[in-house]
């Protein structure tokens, strides 16, 4: 029997030259980066399993205690490797547990647990010639063919962003996701010009995150008018409209609105996404391979959901390798829900800013086009990593994005 010989956290960052600076109501956003964090385990027989890790899915965390990149490697590298060295790679739940009595905030631990689940699944489709999602489920009713969604308006001016949705339709894509968050005014203009405009051949959702992470968060009638007028534009859902864990709110919103809301990314642990589903707030909950427990952590969220006849969808705003890693998830369990694919992954001439670490990561083309993904088949996430991006994307310090307040 093998066994766990290496464990090894890659800290990555793409840069953005010259920086993004993009105006909201009370001050303005720069983005610098884009970091992310690759995991690679590997037995002593040579087999090797990977996972995308990072440190942050929200845009500020000021809502919990959040890691940062430096965590996410040290941790790996310092606490996960001489944990897991020698473990057995078969022994998947072993070793998520091996982290079990280690102190460590909620959603460092998710994520370090995470990458240990996502690698070693990655080592066990790689030996049973079988693809991820495949391991996943014993029920019929796999979902290998995935339908998009673009997801992008990353604080772009209001006429770019029309140009981006009216773009994203051209290609073939059925929906388009964009940030709010302009100002109450211009958010009601925006989605009323993106349903004159692009409403007929795509579902909208929108993405409300900056109205309670903003310096000047909108108080409680603002967003229940503005949902309430979502709804009256037929939005497909309304992501985020208040905080992780309020879900008092969540529900006097649906209540008050009947609109159809959707979270989960910014949870810190399984429990809360659970907590969130059983709450009776939202229509879709969202979860993120890489952040809330690998697959084993997922599944026990998505199960959760088909038992409360709730839509189970998975969150993706990072690289090809975070976008394959969620789809295998999704693959396993049996919907017909959009897939988030961001649109830097799509088309970069349209995109809020060039990410190439994004696509490179991977030796794969991967075709996106139409709308539609094709889950890998191959062995394990069924893609060849390209370390190659080791040494060109090395780790850059500080924050990958600022915001700054009037």
């Amino acid at each position: 029997m093998t066994d766990i010989r290496e464990i090894t956290a890659y800290g990555l960052s793409s840069p953005l030259d010259p920086p993004l600076e993009r105006q909201f109501p009370d001050g303005y956003q720069r983005t610098i980066k884009r970091d992310m964090v690759l995991v690679k385990f590997e037995t002593a027989d040579g087999e090797v399993g990977y996972a995308p890790a990072g440190a942050s899915p929200s845009m500020l965390g000021q809502h919990y205690e959040e890691p940062t990149l430096e965590h996410v490697v040290n941790l790996i590298n310092t606490v996960v490797a001489p944990t897991l060295r020698g473990a057995n790679p078969d022994d998947i739940e072993g070793a998520r547990e091996s982290l079990s009595d280690i102190t460590l905030p909620g959603f460092l631990k998710s994520q370090l647990v995470a990458a240990i689940d996502v690698a070693l699944y990655d080592i066990a489709g790689k030996r049973a010639g079988a693809p991820i999602y495949e391991l996943l489920t014993e029920e019929e009713g796999v979902t290998p063919d995935l339908s998009l969604y673009a997801s992008g308006g990353q604080y772009l001016p209001p006429d770019e962003l029309v140009e981006q949705a009216t773009r994203m339709s051209e290609l073939g894509f059925g929906a388009f996701k964009y940030r709010a968050g302009f100002g109450v005014e211009t958010d009601r203009h925006v989605l009323a010009e993106l349903v004159e405009t692009v409403g007929d051949e795509m579902d909208i959702m929108v993405d409300c995150h900056l109205w309670w992470e903003g310096g000047e968060s909108y108080d409680v009638a603002t967003v229940q008018d503005l949902v309430a007028d979502f709804q009256d534009h037929g939005v497909y859902w309304v992501e985020e409209p208040v905080a992780p864990g309020r879900y008092e709110e969540y529900k006097i919103l649906a209540e008050t609105t009947n609109a159809p809301l959707a979270g989960g990314e910014n949870e810190e642990s399984v429990q809360s996404l659970i907590a969130l589903a059983e709450s009776g707030a939202v229509d879709f909950v969202q979860v993120d391979t890489p952040y809330h427990e690998g697959y084993t952590g997922c599944l026990r969220v998505a199960k959760r959901c088909a038992e409360l006849d709730l839509a189970f969808t998975t969150h993706n705003f990072g690289s090809l390798l975070g976008l394959v890693t969620n789809a295998h998830l999704l693959a396993a369990t049996p919907n017909e829900m959009y897939f988030q694919c961001p649109t830097f992954l799509i088309d970069e001439s349209s995109a809020s800013y060039s990410y190439p670490l994004a696509t490179e990561i991977l030796k794969d083309d991967l075709d996106l086009s139409g709308g539609r993904f094709s889950v890998p088949d191959g062995p394990g996430l069924g893609v060849e990593i390209d370390l190659a991006v080791v040494e060109e994307y090395s780790f850059i310090d500080g924050p990958w994005t600022e915001f700054h307040y009037e």
